[in-house]
């Protein structure tokens, strides 16, 4: 890779244009090490990067960058036929925490190296910053913009039904505990009659009424609202020492059931 001597200096600061004092102090510090990589700081990359990207010409860099969101996004779509459904929560967190530490530290940190890399390659004929990659980093800002808009607006729409319906699931603790007990106390299943005398019904916003059924060996929570009438259920599973319960739909849509009550 090219290095930048103080005699090149004037044709690196035309090719950088504006800011170029700011970039030319870190050039020469990473010239003079002889590293291909020093840490830094750039805040228009940790605003932006997509767009800072574009606007230095580094096309690649930009598009790559715009892709980004995507691939975590796949990758879980493809792992969901793969991973046992308990470790997708895990796996999803994980790599939201991997992207959030490439756009926000990675970038940040390393964007005014790349960019001494990408200059460094093409000195020099390098060209500053024009109108059309100002107007480029806008129209890549815009996009990144819509498409995060469109993929989470949904998602925060939908979030006060999601909501809800944990509510209706925590409402139905009080009753999953008295079945167990008296399972486990009993060595079977308590009649209807009987799991409400062990159990009161909790007065909740969103829920109707959270009823003990012994022919599903289910207790089944019907909805007030966001659902009227509308009803989910946790059905007992015995195991070896004791008991689990699978919480799944009945007649509600399985999007705006939490990921915990999709069995």
């Amino acid at each position: 890779m090219q290095r930048m001597t103080p005699e090149e200096e004037p044709q690196w600061r035309a090719a950088i244009g504006k800011n170029a004092d700011r970039y030319l102090g870190f050039f020469r510090r990473l010239s003079a090490s002889g590293r291909r990589w020093s840490p830094g700081w750039n805040t228009a990359a940790f605003l932006h990067s997509t767009g800072w990207f574009c606007h230095r010409r580094m096309y690649g860099w930009a598009l790559v960058n715009l892709l980004a969101p995507w691939l975590p996004i796949l990758f879980l779509a493809a792992s969901v036929r793969i991973f046992p459904h308990e470790y997708m929560n895990g796996l999803a967190l994980a790599l939201l925490a991997a992207y959030l530490a490439g756009v926000f530290i990675l970038i940040p940190v390393f964007a005014d190296s790349a960019y001494y890399r990408h200059l460094a390659k093409r000195m020099p004929h390098a060209r500053p910053p024009s109108f059309w990659t100002h107007l480029g980093a806008a129209a890549f800002g815009l996009v990144w913009f819509v498409v995060v808009a469109a993929t989470i607006s949904p998602a925060l729409l939908d979030h006060s039904p999601r909501a809800k319906m944990s509510e209706a699931i925590l409402s139905a603790s009080l009753m999953r505990t008295a079945v167990a007990e008296f399972h486990q106390e009993h060595r079977r299943w308590p009649a209807a009659a009987e799991a409400m005398k062990l159990a009161n019904e909790p007065q909740s916003r969103v829920v109707q009424s959270v009823v003990w059924d012994p022919a599903q060996r289910a207790i089944v929570i019907t909805m007030r609202d966001p659902f009227p009438g509308k009803r989910f259920a946790l059905r007992a599973v015995e195991q070896q020492g004791g008991l689990s319960w699978k919480c799944g739909t009945i007649d509600i849509e399985k999007k705006h059931m939490p990921g915990s009550c999709r069995d």
